[in-house]
């Protein structure tokens, strides 16, 4: 079942917008919330229903969320808007037979970007997440690309994230997170751009310095586009993984 168009908050008619998946099983399933990726300037969660409708097969209640984009708000409005959506789910999930004590916050690109901002501003984000679901991302290490690398940075990156340095942190995972942080699973493409594998990988040497648990796979191949491709495929190697790694945790 599909409930679609479920207005999370009134800072737009048409983006503070979410879908649930969800079937009559009143078991407390664990949840995919999905922020979906666009270089903070494009997508739609209706993009998504095939994602939604493999992990519901697979035994996951989903949450699909839109939020405002670039050039109508900036980063700091977007994170607003996700942690909106994400308070919505953690109050009213349970309605539709999902645990919220097992939400995965999940996003490609820069969808993954503001999952992990969304979860580690939480107050005590272990007790409310069960873990980060990152497929791709990128913006992991924003505050040191923009203080480091701005030469190399579009212009839109530095309209999305503004010209205050000293906002960067409040918006950059690596600045953020912290000892006892909820796990990670990181997806990346091995035909990824450059830029998006370094700043995994710098991120996933902060998370392994502070052990906080994370596992990193790399998909054979796949570019950066491929990578959110392959969750049409309910046979993907990517619902394995996940699969897998969430079953750890229960």
């Amino acid at each position: 079942m599909i409930q679609k168009d479920i207005s999370y908050a009134s800072r737009s008619k048409n983006k503070n917008l979410l879908d649930v998946y969800y079937t009559d099983n009143k078991a407390s399933l664990p949840v995919i919330f999905f922020i979906h990726g666009g270089s903070w300037m494009n997508g739609s969660k209706d993009l998504y229903s095939k994602l939604a409708q493999n992990f519901l097969a697979g035994g996951f209640v989903v949450v699909l969320i839109s939020y405002r984009l670039y050039p109508s708000t900036d980063v700091y409005g977007m994170v607003e808007d996700c942690r909106s959506a994400f308070e919505w789910c953690k109050n009213n999930i349970a309605n539709y037979g999902g645990d919220a004590r097992k939400i995965y916050l999940t996003g490609h690109s820069a969808g993954g970007h503001l999952a992990a901002v969304t979860g580690l501003l939480e107050d005590r984000p272990s007790e409310k997440i069960a873990g980060f679901i990152l497929i791709d991302a990128f913006g992991l290490c924003a505050n040191y690309f923009l203080s480091q690398h701005s030469a190399l940075i579009p212009d839109f990156f530095a309209g999305v994230f503004g010209k205050e340095a000293k906002s960067w942190a409040k918006v950059s995972p690596d600045q953020l997170i912290k000892k006892g942080s909820p796990p990670f699973l990181f997806l990346t493409g091995g035909g990824t751009y450059p830029y998006i594998a370094y700043d995994n990988e710098k991120f996933i040497g902060l998370l392994t310095d502070l052990k906080i648990e994370n596992r990193h796979v790399v998909i054979p191949s796949k570019s950066h586009m491929q990578m959110i491709f392959e969750f049409e495929n309910k046979n993907a190697d990517v619902y394995r993984e996940i699969s897998l790694w969430i079953k750890k945790r229960e």
